[in-house]
């Protein structure tokens, strides 16, 4: 009976490192896929607005002199970005990966309501195709923004988005104001 109670409790303990390993692999294996979004088509150095998801990353844009926030999908091919404007308006962007010429511009067979064709820029690196458009501060992108572009399309919800990061450095912006 001894000998049993020690072949259990063996098996037993073997079973949990063996969990323990698998676990620590899979995590290790997460945080490397994680890593690679924060680095994918950039050159900036993003991080995680919050350690418990990975959904959105933040970056102090430089030229801009304020925080961009932007939010990666591998599986459809897209990066959303969004940030806020001296004149209380919000700018949001998607980038479509593709190699292209810098500065090539994709006319679209879309049009804004003044009858403008929307336009894809390749941007300076050649490695995206870049399209932005404005909201003012009355029509905020928290409802859903939807384009198709014919090969390049998406639509973005905004759910779990922390605009409170921007509009608390909006705010400090213009505190002296």
């Amino acid at each position: 009976m001894v000998k049993f109670v020690k072949k259990v409790i063996y098996s037993l303990v073997l079973i949990a490192l063996l969990a323990s390993a698998i676990y620590g692999y899979l995590s290790y294996k997460e945080s490397i896929k994680d890593d690679y979004k924060l680095g994918l088509y950039t050159t900036e150095k993003w991080r995680w607005t919050d350690s418990k998801t990975t959904l959105n990353q933040i970056t102090f844009d430089k030229d801009l002199g304020r925080s961009v926030l932007r939010r990666v999908y591998v599986s459809s091919n897209h990066i959303i970005y969004i940030y806020k404007n001296d004149d209380f308006s919000t700018t949001t962007g998607v980038a479509f990966p593709a190699k292209c010429e810098p500065g090539a511009i994709i006319e679209t067979k879309q049009t804004f309501s003044d009858g403008k064709p929307k336009q894809l820029t390749c941007l300076p690196n050649g490695l995206l195709y870049y399209f932005s458009v404005n909201w003012p501060d009355t029509d905020r992108p928290y409802l859903p923004w939807s384009e198709d572009f014919g090969k390049y399309k998406f639509t973005e919800r905004f759910n779990g988005w922390p605009f409170d990061i921007l509009e608390k450095e909006f705010a400090i912006l213009h505190s002296g104001k």
